[in-house]
């Protein structure tokens, strides 16, 4: 059994032009911006060895474990070519992962000093560094702009946050950190934006 993640939903990106150097050529320009974006993030879980055990777990799993939001943030920057035509890269951090929901607790005898209930975050630190073409259509001070590309994504860390609940409703939180260095994941990019002048919504 092998997991995937598969990010979901970005609903809003902000660009501000820091920086702007125009040259000789008008269509030929270079910005820098600053991205956020909130997310939406999941997992899928793939049954490689095609088990009914795998399959159980899996079941078991995606009865209880679902989306958490999430965001991504950091420097664009972007090279355009023509009117038409534009590069984007840069460096983002993002935060993606899933949740589970609240977990019942049995025990053999009844002890107040005990939790009822468990609740598990589970989040994903990423370097991303994408790499995309930008073909840009229309006219006035709304555009449309089509992406495509690829985005290398460095894991840097994960970590999980359990939230255990008492039966006189208080909570103790916990943190668990994995270290993980050297992972890459390489990620297809295809988008679409409508934007005006600092403000792009993915459609």
């Amino acid at each position: 059994m092998k997991g995937f993640f598969l990010f979901l939903g970005i609903v809003l990106v902000i660009t501000t032009d820091g920086q702007e150097t125009q040259k000789k050529e008008k269509q030929k320009r270079i910005s820098i911006g600053v991205n956020f974006s909130p997310d939406y993030d999941f997992r899928t879980l793939k049954n490689n060895n095609g088990s009914s055990s795998s399959d159980f777990v899996i079941k078991s799993r995606n009865d209880i474990e679902t989306a958490k939001f999430g965001y991504a943030t950091g420097l664009i920057v972007n090279v355009r070519f023509s009117k038409l035509l534009a590069f984007e890269t840069g460096i983002l951090y993002s935060n993606k992962g899933y949740r589970t929901g609240e977990i019942d607790l049995y025990y053999p005898l009844p002890d107040p000093s005990l939790p009822t209930q468990y609740k598990s975050l589970y989040s994903f630190h990423y370097l991303d560094i994408p790499l995309k073409l930008n073909v840009t259509t229309g006219k006035g001070k709304v555009k449309l702009i089509a992406s495509a590309g690829l985005a290398a994504n460095f894991l840097i860390k994960e970590s999980e946050t359990v939230t255990q609940i008492y039966f006189n409703g208080e909570t103790n939180h916990s943190v668990l950190k994995f270290l993980r260095v050297f992972f890459i994941m390489i990620s297809f990019i295809l988008e679409g934006f409508c934007c005006s002048k600092n403000c792009c919504f993915i459609i």
